[in-house]
């Protein structure tokens, strides 16, 4: 009489495993087995007949692992719960030209911002930008126990005003609109040295000149009040070679 002994399926499986929060991970054992049954604290998991598992929930994991000779391995992991950290870089901000902002993503073991820096805080100068610039910024902190979370926080930096008014004609013969438009910003107000504005608070207006007139705007940002520039334009009370005499 003779025994063949058949070797049983090899296993290796961590003896402890976390999770963060009840966000799910996979445990991922390493075998050669052909059949697979899982079981959290004593109890079997119905269907859950392959290799690795997701889990969300702490508790006493074990894996029955089967060969092809039906020959049986077994094996325990204990699925602990972590806490995650929380991150919060407050509302979206606006910055006026040369305005700075310091984002804080608060105490954590690493950080990792989109900018690139692992640093807990950032600091961003708005600088002078022609246009107006919307940027995200988002960071990722890390625990202890490897745990993470993102956020993210919108800065607008807001352009340089650079008041321009533009004209529809070269000039104006006494009395005659012409319309004047200014650029630049969102807010408008205009110097009318003898009431010949049809306004005084619009980006268009319309002017009709008796005499020489030199009308001033000075054009603002709303959401920052001392980002102003000025502009100015003459017109012709009196036919010239600058006034378009209409017919």
């Amino acid at each position: 009489m003779s025994l063949t002994v058949v070797p049983s399926p090899s296993l290796v499986l961590p003896t402890t495993f976390d999770i963060c929060g009840t966000t799910a991970e996979i445990i991922m054992p390493t075998t050669n087995g052909t059949k697979f049954q899982w079981y959290r604290n004593n109890v079997i998991l119905t269907g859950q007949i392959n290799k690795d598992l997701s889990v969300n929930m702490t508790g006493t994991y074990k894996i029955e692992v089967s060969n092809a000779d039906d020959c049986k391995i077994e094996a325990e992991v204990v699925v602990t719960s972590r806490p995650s950290p929380t991150v919060n870089l407050g509302i979206d901000k606006i910055l006026c030209p040369e305005e700075s902002a310091t984002l804080d993503a608060g105490v954590h073991d690493k950080y990792l911002w989109s900018s690139g820096e692992t640093t807990r805080t950032i600091t961003i100068n708005a600088g002078k930008p022609a246009t107006t610039l919307v940027n995200n910024y988002s960071v990722t902190v890390t625990n202890v126990f490897d745990c993470s979370a993102t956020d993210q926080v919108t800065l607008t930096l807001r352009q340089v005003v650079k008041a321009n008014i533009i004209s529809d004609e070269p000039g104006v013969c006494s009395g005659n609109p012409v319309t004047l438009t200014a650029t630049g910003g969102d807010v408008f107000v205009w110097t009318d040295p003898n009431g010949s504005l049809s306004a005084t608070n619009s980006d268009v207006v319309i002017a009709s000149p008796t005499v020489t007139t030199t009308y001033k705007v000075e054009v603002s940002d709303s959401a920052c009040p001392d980002n102003i520039d000025t502009d100015s334009i003459q017109g012709y009370g009196v036919y010239s070679g600058k006034c378009k005499r209409r017919k």
